[in-house]
């Protein structure tokens, strides 16, 4: 059994890393032949595709569906195509309607909700956007395997065979993290991920405002972006693959603010799923996913207005020996359901049962 494997970036993103990289030791396991087709090298894409200079931008799309219409010609020579996300960022499906031509025994892999239209979604590319994507290609494929329940039930409805497998992370790496040890003097509520993401972040500034009034705190940002929010003593992190685990075991609290729209319902929770890997206690919207994930003050908090975010993240700053409980069972609730180790039986069946189709 042979599979072509489809990822929109390179292994350097959260997405491909997580979604498929990670799982290739266990299909080696299994005897299993792969091959993987990223757009580019990591180095190439943080250099064109994480700046601001629209010229890069536009050269990175273009470099992308010139190694895309390459790629088709090895299409034929494998039994299975898994595609993540897509072949290219946005646009019509129009390489993937070619795959499905000279090789229709697809399965197809989603992990963003992008038929909904997030907030941050303002840029020029957003207008190229198909929000029909999706549906489209999910019609062309013979499995489909989402992050949630939520992009399941929208599925469901171009096709039947829809798998859910979390995204997940490999607990071994991402160890526990030492109660004891002190990385500050205060208490460090963090936040991690893309750019993009922190204008949900930034909705949360007056509630850091009030805490900071309250309490020693510091807010530590992990991205690829700085930002600054008044009043508040802020530590901005460059995000690194390699400082990843020790970046987050530096958090003493976890925070994962969404808004409740449809494109927030379809994220996965990796952030709180990141934090509560490391044991980190969470406190996060009850958004999509979150609620299924955090059962309030058992193993993290939810908070939906800002007096709740105050209250939740205050029971967290006066209480170091709750922060560890809480950090604890979060850790505990990851390795029953959001491992790679858990799930890779899941990843291994979706494969084989597509190739006996």
């Amino acid at each position: 059994m042979k599979v072509l494997f489809f990822i929109v970036y390179p292994e350097i993103n959260a997405g491909s890393r997580y979604r498929v990289y990670k799982y290739l030791h266990y299909l080696e396991k299994e005897n299993i032949e792969y091959k993987v087709c990223p757009p580019m090298s990591n180095t190439l894409f943080k250099y064109l595709y994480q700046t601001k200079n629209p010229i890069k931008k536009i050269l990175f799309y273009f470099i992308t569906y010139l190694v895309r219409i390459k790629d088709l010609t090895k299409v034929k020579d494998y039994d299975i195509i898994f595609i993540h996300q897509g072949l290219c960022y946005f646009g019509p499906p129009v390489l993937e309607y070619l795959i499905a031509k000279l090789n229709n025994n697809i399965i197809y892999d989603i992990d963003d909700a992008h038929f909904a239209k997030p907030i941050f979604a303002t840029g020029i590319a957003a207008r190229f956007h198909d929000r029909d994507r999706i549906a489209k290609l999910c019609k062309i494929s013979k499995q489909v395997v989402v992050s949630v329940n939520y992009i399941k039930q929208y599925v469901q409805k171009y096709n039947p065979n829809v798998t859910v497998i979390p995204t997940s992370i490999d607990i071994q790496r991402y160890t526990l993290k030492n109660y004891k040890v002190k990385y500050e003097d205060s208490v460090i509520i963090g936040w991690t991920g893309t750019a993009s993401g922190l204008i949900y972040l930034k909705d949360l500034e007056d509630v850091f405002q009030k805490l900071s009034q309250l309490y020693n705190i510091k807010l530590k940002i992990i991205s690829s972006k700085k930002i600054e929010f008044k009043e508040v003593n802020v530590i901005n992190c460059k995000w690194s693959l390699k400082n990843e685990i020790t970046d987050l075991q530096s958090i003493d609290i976890g925070v994962m603010p969404l808004p409740n729209t449809d494109f927030a319902k379809g994220k996965g929770g990796f952030k709180i799923i990141q934090y509560m890997g490391v044991g980190v206690p969470v406190v996060c919207s009850p958004v999509g996913v979150n609620a299924e994930i955090v059962q309030d003050g058992i193993n993290g908090f939810l908070a939906n207005t800002k007096e709740e975010w105050i209250e939740k993240l205050s029971l967290l700053i006066e209480n170091e020996s709750l922060r560890e409980i809480i950090g604890r069972r979060g850790r505990e609730t990851i390795k029953d359901k959001y491992t790679i180790e858990v799930n890779a039986p899941k990843f291994i069946q979706v494969i084989k049962r597509n190739c006996l189709q």
